[in-house]
């Protein structure tokens, strides 16, 4: 039985490693306005395109209209977890109690702000020009 067992687990790992048919497909970010209009289009036909405050003609700090849409779709990726993020922390600290007063929890004002300040650093170095 142990075997049959060694065998059987040696043809699964074997047959990882076979050669498989390559299928080639490619995506394309289309960043374009022309195709933000289409998209919107296809995915909402009801509300179709929607751009209140004309986002999506404008050109940041000097950047091309494609760029423009690029950064504006980061900021949406990014904000969007910031807020699922503080979601799950909200349902975590409205159901999770400690046995004791968090009163009595003492946090230094140097740790707080050693903190902050890393946080700080984080968000400069990940929206710095250089890494873009």
């Amino acid at each position: 039985m142990k075997l049959a067992a060694i065998v059987l687990s040696t043809l699964g790992a074997a047959s990882a490693f076979a050669p498989t048919s390559k299928t080639t497909s490619t995506t394309s970010l289309n960043s374009g306005k022309d195709d933000l209009v289409s998209f919107s289009n296809e995915l909402n036909p009801i509300v179709n395109y929607f751009d209140p405050m004309s986002l999506a003609d404008g050109s940041f700090w000097g950047a091309t209209n494609d760029a423009t849409i690029g950064f504006l779709r980061h900021a949406e990726i990014k904000h969007g977890r910031v807020a699922m993020a503080a979601f799950v922390g909200y349902c975590v600290q409205s159901n999770i109690h400690f046995p004791w007063k968090m009163s009595e929890l003492f946090i230094e004002h140097r740790d707080k702000c050693s903190f902050l300040s890393f946080l700080t650093l984080i968000l400069f170095f990940f929206n710095s020009p250089c890494r873009r």
